[in-house]
């Protein structure tokens, strides 16, 4: 009865000591699930966030375009400004006499 015992112990030992090394895989296990979480948390936000800079650069290119649109018509109209100045300005000079046009 005695040896009988003695097995049933060692056992026992042996299922205490599997259920302990369950334990701390299981453990270790919710460990690096915890973790695998908060890095795709981590991912996630940083998904976000790219997106949304990406978005502001898109935002930012449209001004640039339209800043770059309007200035393309604002030099057009001083090119223009500038003939029209320029123009005005012959037909404000005197008008010169033909034997002023001929070379000496």
């Amino acid at each position: 009865v005695q040896a009988r015992e003695s097995k049933l112990d060692a056992a026992s030992d042996k299922i205490k000591a599997r259920l302990a090394d369950l334990d701390a895989s299981a453990e270790e296990i919710a460990l690096s699930k915890a973790e695998i979480e908060s890095q795709r948390q981590q991912v996630e936000e940083f998904k976000s966030n790219a997106e949304s800079m990406i978005v502001e650069i898109e935002e930012e290119r449209k001004k640039i375009e339209a800043d770059k649109e309007l200035i393309r018509k604002q030099e057009a109209d001083l090119e223009t400004e500038k003939k029209l100045v320029l123009a005005r300005s012959e037909m404000a000079s005197p008008l010169k006499s033909p034997s002023a046009l001929q070379k000496p």
